[in-house]
């Protein structure tokens, strides 16, 4: 490759060069606006000190070894800096391991709101509403920062116009490299798009692809200049609902239902003999009497049966607890459990409170 030869750096030669009109009108409304941004950087002083600037840069790259695909490539630094804001620089096997029993579980609009607002500033700065093309070059800023992070295989938006009407639809495609962090940054890109005010049609995912694809139209809130977080919230819940349903849920993993169903507290897991039951109570009790101190072993018993919805605790302090109405659709399991915990220490009963005195534990 050539490189750069030592002659005058003063600016005294020309070059003509031959450029389209729309190209010349671009690139003067593009250093007028630079320059009235940055009014101290000699770049934007002159038509002429841009493209100076431009080609020495352009030149500076090229003999470093970039080509000019790579600036398709290149990472849009607004970009970047705001999704470094909440992102963090992890091993992918772990992180996609870390993320798998989230997969249908969202994050509230109160936890994410300084994420949101803060892309929604952002976009609000770089986007005019009425005009498609500036939110197509917004995606296309966001695509880079996608392909660059080595877990995105397509981002790709495609929009149309409707006749008539300042509203617009559009498809948007994903695809991603790992199953699960996939479906994590459809969910953030579904965040994403229910604050900016787009709502989801339809939604198309392929589980063997890893390949998603979202059904896009504008709202009226997308033009709305206010921030209208209830209309947003409605919306988010509507859009979520395509990514997170239990049409999806119940077609995949059995843990992810269990998941769900276990903050039910009018649900309870019961076990199919007394065997099944044995083992387990074994399994929790050689642990919490290896790994947890000796005052809290009690406790732990009554967490236990907790978990599975059998009972309520009431105070923690002096173990009181409701046994669940549930739990009386299955004396056995309560029998069971009454009679193990009476192993535990002294077992009362003060109507329809239970209480246990681990000091008076039987041997």
């Amino acid at each position: 490759m050539t490189t750069k030869r030592y002659l005058s750096e003063k600016k005294t030669a020309s070059q003509n060069i031959a450029i389209s009109p729309a190209l010349k009108d671009w690139v003067e409304r593009y250093v007028k606006a630079m320059h009235k941004e940055h009014p101290e950087d000699e770049s934007y002083k002159s038509i002429s000190a841009f493209y100076c600037t431009v080609m020495e840069n352009i030149l500076k790259a090229f003999e470093k070894g970039k080509t000019l695909e790579d600036f398709d490539r290149m990472l849009d630094r607004e970009i970047d800096e705001l999704y470094n804001q909440f992102t963090m620089k992890t091993i992918v096997h772990y992180y996609e391991a870390g993320v798998e029993l989230n997969r249908y579980n969202t994050m509230s609009f109160k936890k994410t709101m300084r994420y949101q607002y803060t892309w929604l500033g952002l976009f609000k700065n770089l986007v005019d509403p009425l005009d498609p093309s500036s939110l197509q070059m917004f995606f296309d800023r966001m695509r880079n920062f996608y392909m660059e992070n080595g877990q995105t295989a397509l981002f790709h938006l495609d929009l149309f116009t409707i006749e008539n009407s300042h509203h617009f639809t559009g498809v948007l495609e994903l695809g991603g490299k790992t199953r699960n962090i996939h479906y994590e940054n459809c969910k953030y890109l579904t965040y994403f798009l229910s604050v900016i005010g787009v709502e989801i049609t339809r939604f198309l995912y392929s589980n063997k692809d890893y390949y998603a694809r979202f059904d896009l139209k504008t709202t009226e809130l997308y033009f709305s200049k206010g921030l209208a977080r209830k209309e947003k919230l409605a919306l988010m819940e509507k859009n979520l609902s395509h990514i997170t349903n239990y049409c999806f849920i119940v077609n995949d993993q059995t843990h992810y239902l269990w998941l769900k169903m276990a903050s039910d507290e009018d649900i309870y897991v019961n076990f199919k003999n007394k065997d099944v039951m044995k083992k387990w109570i074994q399994l929790i009790e050689q642990d919490v009497r290896e790994f947890c101190s000796k005052e809290n072993w009690p406790l732990s018993y009554l967490r236990y049966f907790e978990k599975l919805h059998w009972i309520k605790i009431q105070n923690p302090n002096n173990l009181t607890f409701h046994i669940s109405p549930t739990l009386e659709h299955s004396p056995e399991s309560k029998d069971f459990m009454l009679s193990y915990l009476s192993k535990k220490g002294a077992l009362n009963r003060e109507q329809n409170l239970y209480s246990l005195n681990p000091e008076k534990e039987k041997s």
